[in-house]
């Protein structure tokens, strides 16, 4: 029983799950401990309409009743019933608590606050946390946690304390950091040693741009390694060289880390329809191509790719294993003809220089009239199986599209896009069924050939 994901499991081994009989008799704790010792996870996220009665009940316990247990995923029946630091013991070194409060939602902070002086040697904290929900004490709590390594706030706190990020600043074992900012909140960086942040290896926010931006700047450039990052749009950026001059600073920050290996950047969406230069575009976007150690790179930004734009990017990451380049809907590129753009032929571009290369998701051109001239064949088992065309617009050319990734990346099993998925799923049994199955027999004479020397 090394996952427990309902308390019930464990009632209808003593009990027949009958909860009365827990609450009301006496209970054979060693023959409890006999199943909950072997329990590592503790998980109890699914309703299984357990009353907190039943939690305060197995807290009188003599004895911690999962001494062996690694993780615990708290429900709001165990959180309520205050018997939570019961289940804990000092091999736990993860706690999650819940999401979903209603509005008469209770203060996680003593009980978080009750957790780390149970287990003070904890490593991961995660809360999947409503909004405008009260978390006091915060701060205190987590300077109390030296080992803590990672922390996890999905939801959006209503409220940082003051000294909240110079605190996290300082432990020094924190490498995995995930934070949600609402727009209207400036956090207070004041009391960030020159030290801090050293650890941080992963990190994921939500903010907007320029506080962002100004999280960034505090955490040294030789250390981050993977970056998540979804950016409120402010209506303020509604003046497009404002949002292009704050989006170009936070790139060219980026850029700076220079053992960033993934970076994922998302631009929330707008109500309204925003007019760029495609010129200016590019030139924002290409601020991240200085990272040359880059394997995972996602944005959804409003960029048009061309040609040498695709060849640029495959010379710039050639350790690239996922790109996906998604093109904002809303935003009007001036001076760009709509019919010009990368070509489908210019991912060769990523076969012949991205030899890790496993997944490709690109705004390239798939409409008629295609390309007269076939792209080169790849003549060796390029990894990539999964190719999705991000541009707009339907299928003509099935064949021809067959044709010509099948040419480049002879390995691919999936191909899709965004309209119209019948006939991406035609193009891929075309790919698969067809060109594949006829390759392979073209093959095959060789290879008896060859063993035939060889013999």
């Amino acid at each position: 029983m090394q996952v427990l994901e309902s308390m019930r499991t464990l009632l209808s081994k003593l009990s027949g799950d009958n909860q009365k009989a827990i609450v009301k008799s006496r209970i054979h704790w060693n023959r409890m401990l006999y199943y909950t010792s072997r329990v590592r996870v503790l998980s109890l996220y699914r309703p299984d309409h357990i009353g907190a009665s039943i939690y305060a009940r197995i807290g009188e316990a003599p004895q911690c009743i999962f001494p062996n247990l690694r993780k615990l995923c708290a429900s709001h029946s165990l959180i309520s019933s205050g018997s939570l630091p019961f289940f804990l013991s000092d091999s736990v070194l993860s706690v999650e608590f819940p999401s979903s409060y209603g509005e008469d939602a209770p203060d996680l902070g003593p009980t978080l606050s009750s957790v780390a002086r149970k287990v003070p040697t904890l490593e991961e904290i995660i809360l999947s946390y409503g909004e405008s929900r009260p978390f006091s004490s915060f701060s205190s709590t987590l300077r109390t946690l030296e080992g803590l390594r990672v922390l996890q706030i999905y939801g959006t706190l209503n409220h940082y304390e003051k000294d909240f990020i110079a605190t996290i600043s300082n432990l020094p074992k924190l490498s995995n950091l995930s934070l949600r900012v609402p727009s209207t909140t400036h956090l207070n960086y004041d009391g960030i040693r020159k030290s801090g942040f050293a650890s941080l290896k992963r990190f994921s926010i939500g903010a907007s741009i320029d506080e962002a931006h100004v999280f960034l700047s505090k955490i040294p450039s030789t250390v981050l390694q993977s970056l998540e990052m979804t950016t409120w749009m402010d209506p303020d950026f509604l003046d497009l060289p404002t949002f292009l001059l704050s989006f170009n600073r936070l790139a060219v920050k980026i850029s700076t880390f220079s053992l960033l290996t993934r970076c994922c950047v998302k631009l929330s969406p707008v109500q309204a329809a925003l007019y760029a230069s495609d010129n200016d575009l590019w030139s924002a976007f290409a601020s991240f191509l200085p990272l040359h150690e880059m394997q995972v790179f996602e944005c959804a930004f409003p960029v048009c790719l061309l040609d040498e734009r695709i060849e640029s990017i495959a010379l710039a990451w050639p350790n690239l294993e996922r790109l996906v380049i998604t093109p904002a809907a809303v935003w009007d590129i001036l001076k760009l003809d709509p019919h010009i753009g990368a070509t489908i032929n210019s991912v060769s571009h990523f076969a012949q220089n991205c030899p890790k290369l496993e997944y490709l998701a690109v705004p390239v051109q798939v409409h008629s009239p295609l390309p007269d001239i076939l792209p080169d064949l790849t003549f060796f088992a390029h990894p990539l199986h999964t190719f999705k065309c991000t541009l707009p617009g339907d299928l003509v050319d099935l064949d021809g599209v067959a044709v010509r990734l099948d040419r480049v990346f002879p390995s691919l099993t999936h191909v899709e896009g965004n309209f119209r998925a019948s006939a991406w799923e035609e193009v891929t049994r075309i790919i698969r069924e067809e060109l594949q199955v006829v390759r392979t027999e073209q093959q095959a004479p060789t290879r008896v050939a060859l063993g035939s020397q060889e013999g």
